[in-house]
């Protein structure tokens, strides 16, 4: 997402945008594309939290030694792929369903009621991904382990 426009400089205080937080310099058209990098960003965020989780988890589990087997290695390698297409691919469904039901209640995107509502669901948005990524390690990882 860009923040500020091609060709504007960050020159002194003639430039309004450079002591505002980054979130009050949102525009309609920063969210015009959101589809075409939700899908791989989402899968991102789950594919992060996947690998530090199931690193705490194994460092919590057994220590070092544990952290640093051949079966870690398997559930962190191949796991990663397996959380960034079921918990990125849920999480773009919500994603994409909240979007739907925004746009049908603000039909004009750049009505600043709109705005502030996109704003606020985008962090709700980041917070469900984050938690469905948390939930489906400590899933998975109860159900190799600690049976």
């Amino acid at each position: 997402m860009r923040l500020r426009r091609a060709g504007r400089a960050l020159r002194g205080p003639l430039n309004a945008d450079v002591g505002r937080h980054w979130l009050t310099t949102l525009r309609a058209s920063d969210f015009v594309n959101w589809q075409d990098n939700a899908k791989s960003q989402l899968g991102k965020n789950a594919t992060f939290v996947w690998l530090i989780g199931g690193a705490c988890l194994f460092l919590y589990d057994g220590g070092l030694r544990n952290l640093f087997s051949l079966r870690a290695a398997a559930f962190l390698g191949i796991g990663m792929f397996a959380a960034a297409i079921i918990v990125g691919g849920v999480s773009y469904l919500i994603v994409r369903a909240f979007a739907n039901r925004l746009m049908k209640r603000f039909p004009d995107p750049s009505a600043p009621e709109a705005l502030s509502a996109l704003r606020a669901w985008r962090h709700v948005f980041g917070i469900v991904n984050l938690t469905l990524g948390v939930l489906f390690v400590i899933w998975v990882y109860a159900s190799f382990f600690w049976l």
